[in-house]
């Protein structure tokens, strides 16, 4: 059976039947920000734990080391938020030009995320040292 979107809906995949993943898109809005957040919940999570266990090994160093590791945490939390918006965004960006045939714009976008990740990375980069 045929969709729309020329998928075959009785394929499966590595991410399931192709019919479920177009009504992931079309379907429930909430349903689809569960499923969609539950890999970021885990990566956070990940992250979290660590930062929990580099604290517990820096701690054996001394008061002055885990000192230095909670100042820096927050600012290493900024900058993974800064690089992940970037990239998102980016990446949004670039697949939309690819999925409307547009090359020149994909090259556009994707050279102008690269300039972009440079200034910012150059902006923190002063900012910190």
């Amino acid at each position: 059976m045929k969709t729309d979107n020329n998928i075959d809906s009785n394929k499966t995949s590595n991410y399931g039947k192709a019919s479920d993943r177009i009504s992931l898109i079309k379907g429930d809005p909430k349903k689809a920000v569960r499923n969609l957040s539950l890999p970021m919940i885990i990566s956070m999570l990940l992250l979290m734990a660590y930062n929990l266990a580099d604290s517990i090994w820096v701690a054996g160093l001394g008061p002055d080391a885990l000192a230095a590791l909670g100042f820096i945490t927050p600012v290493f939390m900024i900058v993974i938020g800064l690089g992940n918006g970037l990239g998102a965004g980016a990446a949004s960006l670039i697949a939309r030009c690819i999925g409307s045939n547009n090359k020149k714009g994909a090259d556009n976008a994707a050279i102008h995320s690269v300039l972009l990740a440079l200034i910012v990375s150059g902006i923190i980069e002063k900012r910190i040292f």
